[in-house]
Parts: C-alpha cells; sequence; structure tokens
C-alpha cells in the first residue's frame, strides 16, 4: 500500500516537473524571439526624412539620412508632386536622378541636402507658387 502512494506521488511530481520545464522552454524560445527582434531593429536601416532650416538665415532644406547601423539596400525615393527649387522651372526636385531611379546602397549615417527655398517664398503668398506640403516616399 505505501509502495502504491509513493508511486503515484513520484508521478505527481515527475508530471510538474515536466510541466514546469515545458514552460521553461516557452519562455526561453520566446525571449529568444525577443532578442532577435531587437537585435534587427537597432541593426537595420531607418531612412529618415526630414525638413531643414538652416540656422541663422531663412533658408530651407530637405534632409535625408540613414540613422540606422547599416546600409538600406536597393532605395527608391519619390515626391508625391513637382517641386521647383527656389521657383525655378528648370529645378524640379522630382525630376532628380535621386527621386526618379533607385539607390543601390545608402550608407549609415550618409546624409543628402537639397535646397527647397526661402522660408517667405513657401509659406508666404510669394508668386513662385512652391508647395507647403509634399510627401516623401521611402522604400
Amino acid at each position: 500500500m505505501i509502495m502504491e502512494i509513493l508511486t503515484a506521488f513520484l508521478l505527481i511530481v515527475t508530471a510538474v516537473y515536466v510541466f514546469m520545464t515545458y514552460k521553461m522552454s516557452v519562455m526561453s524560445e520566446r525571449s529568444v524571439q525577443i532578442m532577435k527582434e531587437q537585435t534587427e531593429a537597432m541593426s537595420r536601416p531607418y531612412v529618415v526624412v526630414q525638413p531643414l532650416v538652416r540656422p541663422n538665415t531663412s533658408l530651407m532644406y530637405l534632409k535625408i539620412y540613414n540613422s540606422g547601423k547599416t546600409p538600406a539596400l536597393k532605395v527608391k525615393l519619390e515626391l508625391d508632386r513637382d517641386f521647383f527649387q527656389f521657383g525655378e522651372s528648370n529645378k524640379n526636385l522630382k525630376e532628380f536622378g535621386i527621386f526618379s531611379s533607385r539607390l543601390d546602397s545608402f550608407a549609415p549615417n550618409q546624409e543628402l541636402f537639397f535646397g527647397l527655398g526661402q522660408g517667405w517664398d513657401i509659406f508666404g503668398d510669394s508668386k513662385k507658387s512652391l508647395p507647403k506640403q509634399f510627401v516623401v516616399t521611402a522604400t
């Protein structure tokens, strides 16, 4: 009788041990997955597009840079509308090579600057008709 009780107790302890080991295995697997995602997020490229005002002037620029740790490969930059630099009809940003073709590689910390115009021409009532808003898409 005592032998059967001890065997049943051992069976229960073993089942608890198996269950806890399984839970630890699942949690370890999830931890590894989270660490992979964090490593990928830290090491991937991030292409950032931002407007920029040159200090102590009214000149506005468009800055495009890779703030990530690895190069961005096969980057395609697109403008949603025409933007004529400084209101000059022969300088359409949308037709620049950077916006009409693909970049094979965009290195980490690499920066591109494009002059847009004077602030008062863009945001004022200028006759140069520069768009106040436009969208740059990086793929």
